[in-house]
């Protein structure tokens, strides 16, 4: 699996609740970050301001000894066929995220003034290899990659989207992200393996393990902990976000049947709520917690991922998936550890 030493780092993502405390995890990681707004979970504008808002949290926010700049970016706002930006089905996912699709956070900000394309431009001529992280569709994604003076620069590709073997949240077998743009996907599939792009996806068998979802018990343990440890704005932060009464917790709880591959082959019910972006920061920063196998990845039909099956010819292109976790305490220790470097 690719190396977790970070050099450039350009996050695609569009928040929604998951990828603000997930945002705030890596925040305090990384030092040389460049974030750019896509669609998914709201249209590219809203994702946009959402996303200048949670990068000024972390930019003020943070204790002295861990304080950075972030660059923020406003992206693609349509899949690569489309005609029109992307509006969800309905108007908006408010019954998740709640209001701006971030339960009512940063509602002021204004979406960032910089183009994703600046930013493309401006690395043109630089030496340094990039990571790439994908949270949301996968148009921005494709587009770079396509870009001749910026392919051999990118080091890695992670994305978290798919499903292989436990139900997709759009249907039976599919998943959002990889949904919004299923050229985009087999764009991908196709790049990374012409150019030897190590590429690792980290699907919703793993972040939604009844181990990775945010209880009520494991969310008291992280305040208790960031609020005896000088923390207490990012303690305010976190309960603002999927504390008692937020939106996003009790959309999950609502889900009735949801079928488990974990043995007993089951039906079971939510009774946290999945930060699938945060663990997808864990599995490339923290490999170790996980089970990562490499195997042939296909684009079984439109937005949906797959792995061949013996009676196939298999595929060229093969990622690491991430598939299992392996640590669940060193995990949430990991977490409180990293959001204890806010005020």
């Amino acid at each position: 699996m690719q190396s977790s030493v970070k050099k450039k780092t350009w996050v695609i993502t569009d928040p929604g609740v998951d990828d603000a405390v997930g945002l705030f995890v890596l925040g305090a990681l990384n030092q040389d970050l460049s974030f750019i707004a896509s669609y998914g979970n709201a249209p590219t504008q809203q994702t946009s301001a959402n996303l200048a808002g949670i990068t000024d949290f972390i930019q003020h926010s943070m204790k002295p000894e861990y304080k950075k700049t972030i660059d923020v970016f406003t992206g693609v706002d349509r899949a690569l066929e489309a005609k029109d930006p992307y509006t969800p089905e309905g108007g908006d996912l408010f019954f998740i995220h709640g209001k701006n699709a971030l339960e009512g956070q940063f509602s002021s900000h204004a979406p960032a003034h910089q183009s994703s394309t600046q930013l493309y431009e401006k690395e043109a001529t630089n030496n340094e290899k990039i990571d790439i992280i994908s949270l949301a569709a996968l148009t921005e994604v494709a587009l770079l990659l396509q870009r001749k003076e910026l392919v051999e620069k990118v080091r890695s590709l992670t994305f978290m989207g798919g499903t292989f073997f436990t139900q997709g949240n759009v249907d039976t077998h599919s998943e959002a992200n990889l949904s919004h743009d299923p050229k985009a996907l087999d764009l991908i599939l196709h790049i990374t393996h012409e150019k030897q792009i190590p590429l690792t996806i980290v699907p919703l068998d793993v972040t939604e393990h009844p181990s990775l979802e945010l209880t009520d018990e494991r969310r008291e343990r992280i305040i208790v902990d960031l609020r005896a440890n000088g923390s207490e704005k990012m303690a305010e932060m976190i309960q603002s976000l999927v504390g008692p009464g937020t939106t996003y917790p009790a959309f999950y709880r609502q889900k009735r049947g949801v079928l488990s591959h974990i043995a007993p082959i089951t039906k079971r019910l939510f009774t946290g709520c999945p930060i699938h972006d945060l663990t997808t920061f864990f599995v490339i920063e923290h490999p170790e917690l996980f089970e990562i196998v490499k195997i042939p990845v296909m684009q079984r039909y439109p937005g949906i991922l797959g792995a061949p099956t013996a009676w196939m010819n298999p595929p060229k292109t093969k990622a690491f998936v991430a598939m299992h976790m392996n640590d669940e305490k060193a995990y949430w220790d990991l977490v409180t550890k990293y959001l204890r470097r806010y005020t």
